[in-house]
């Protein structure tokens, strides 16, 4: 069977590509992309597909950036297809995310070509993965201790993406272009072993060659396919475990049950714990090691410790549950004028402060905890709103004693997870409001008050 069958035999296979389909080929101008294209032109016809070309120039290599950003052009227009390409910064936006290069133009590349994807509401977007990058990818993953998700290493398609090259090893690829005199330019960056990628593929997997024979890179492939069908099985019983376990919190949240949790096999916890970083979460650098961090809170950890997972999620133990927010990002303090609705940062809600006059000295009382009244001519000034600090304390109404608001939090069973995010309103340096909770006791309304302060909160 020759490639082209096989490459036919393998989307049918898999499901990839439908007749009639609009298909946007994400081309490098390297041999494997080139090639790609190639077939899916030999199938254009008989599949009706509508197809397009698309190419990011990361602005990494200068001259010959712009040198293969031109032969893909040029290529596209002598096969008369529409053609899409982008110049981007790989390296200020690793310097703004922290990234290495590798991570970033991966990251870039992959944001244009679904923008692109979407914009011109095509079905799929291909790429130009092969059997040998399928082997160094599973490789990477396992040294970076991915565990049995890792091992799968790419799918044959994952939503609107697919790779129908996955089935054909480098020198089939290098013998087709051969045989059709297919032309193409090579990437000086394949080479550059300062990435692990590259090691892999010039020194590790060519040792391996050596020493067990030309029958690696398909069984490391077998190996990521039996590991995507385990994990296919795990990944049933995590999608029932979720329901049971995970939970959505009033502020946006993810809530964990952690008995329910921990009665599940390790490989359900780990996999529906990465499920929540990726999915819910979205994170894109998911470790090993924030796994084990996550497992260690569920199953050791003490009610407010936590763990940072990335500059704004945290996961936090708070009794039996293992809570994700982003509560724990500070926020700045909001000036409030009488009069003026403000909205409060991190909350759906605006705050209103208002004037009236006393009901005859009667105290004005609420059953409603977003609506309050103070004595406007006890309230220091200015007005603010900010949130919990260590060391605030106030007079809770009722009370008459100083309580630290820590121990006030408690009192009321407010989770630690949402106490960084409870709102107070200021007068000077004194709390006035708890928002939702209670006022301070020294700023009530009395038989003596004058002039009345209503304090809201409601939705935006």
């Amino acid at each position: 069977m020759d490639v082209i069958q096989k490459f036919i035999a393998y989307v049918q296979k898999h499901n990839l590509i439908s007749r009639g389909e609009k298909i946007l080929v994400a081309v490098s101008g390297g041999i494997d992309s080139v090639v790609l294209l190639h077939l899916l032109r030999q199938m254009q016809p008989s599949w009706q597909l509508t197809l397009s070309v698309a190419h990011l120039n990361h602005g990494l290599r200068g001259a010959s950036a712009d040198r293969d950003e031109a032969f893909v052009k040029t290529l596209a227009e002598e096969l008369k297809l529409p053609f899409y390409s982008k110049k981007s910064d790989v390296k200020a936006y690793v310097k703004k995310h922290g990234l290495s290069l590798e991570e970033g133009a991966r990251d870039v590349r992959f944001s244009f070509l679904m923008s692109l994807l979407k914009t011109l509401e095509y079905d799929k977007l291909a790429l130009g993965h092969h059997a040998n990058d399928q082997a160094e990818t599973i490789l990477m993953n396992i040294v970076r201790g991915s565990g049995l998700r890792g091992c799968q290493g790419m799918h044959p398609s994952r939503g609107a993406v697919i790779r129908p090259l996955l089935f054909a090893m480098k020198h089939e690829i290098e013998s087709y272009a051969e045989q059709y005199k297919i032309s193409y330019v090579v990437d000086a960056s394949n080479t550059d072993k300062r990435f692990l990628r590259n090691r892999i593929r010039w020194d590790v997997l060519p040792a391996l060659e050596k020493a067990a024979g030309a029958h690696v890179i398909p069984c490391i492939c077998r190996t990521g396919a039996i590991s995507a069908e385990a994990e296919a099985y795990i990944s049933d019983s995590v999608r029932k475990a979720k329901k049971r376990v995970v939970q959505k919190g009033s502020r946006g949240e993810i809530i964990l049950d952690i008995d329910k949790f921990l009665s599940y096999f390790k490989a359900v916890q780990k996999i529906l714990l990465f499920q929540i970083l990726e999915e819910e979460l979205q994170l894109k650098k998911i470790t090993a090691s924030k796994i084990d961090r996550l497992l260690y809170l569920a199953e050791k950890g003490k009610s407010g410790h936590h763990t940072r997972l990335d500059k704004e999620v945290t996961g936090i133990r708070s009794g039996h549950h293992l809570v994700f927010t982003n509560q724990t990002i500070p926020l700045p303090e909001i000036p409030v004028r009488v009069g003026r609705p403000v909205d409060i940062l991190g909350q759906d809600v605006r705050f209103h402060a208002s004037l009236m006059e006393s009901d005859g000295g009667k105290d004005v009382f609420t059953e409603e905890r977003t609506v309050e009244y103070l004595d406007y001519d006890t309230v220091s000034f200015p007005l603010r709103i900010r949130y919990f600090r260590h060391g605030d304390a106030f007079y809770p109404l009722g009370m008459g004693a100083k309580k630290k608001l820590h121990d006030f939090f408690i009192d009321e069973k407010v989770p630690n997870y949402q106490r960084m995010s409870v709102p107070l309103l200021l007068g000077g340096d004194d709390i006035l409001w708890v928002v939702g909770y209670r006022i301070d006791d020294r700023f009530k309304v009395t038989d003596k008050t004058k002039k009345i302060m209503k304090i809201a909160v409601y939705p935006k």
